[in-house]
């Protein structure tokens, strides 16, 4: 099987969809560990205060973006180990 570019993007899109749900997984747990109760299910309904709102988005933000970076250096590292071609970066 050719490792080229393309299938590098598709890689990392799912890598991109996996660790977003785990970084939302990780704030739902850390959420319930710190305030001992469950985060709002859709912070961003009318109904959540904002403030609670802005904090549950910034985290999960945060945790989303380092586990996507992390993951992608290391997939990154492992493909090109394989053979695999990266996409150019401009």
């Amino acid at each position: 099987m050719k490792m080229d570019a393309t299938k590098w993007k598709v890689l990392s899109g799912a890598l991109v969809v996996g660790s977003s749900y785990l970084a939302a997984r990780l704030v739902q747990g850390a959420w319930k560990t710190v305030k001992k109760e469950d985060p709002p299910s859709h912070p961003r309904l009318p109904n959540t205060q904002l403030g609670t709102a802005v904090v549950v988005a910034g985290i999960t933000g945060v945790v989303s973006t380092v586990i996507k970076f992390v993951a992608a250096r290391f997939v990154g590292q492992k493909w090109q180990q394989a053979g695999g071609k990266l996409p150019e970066q401009h």
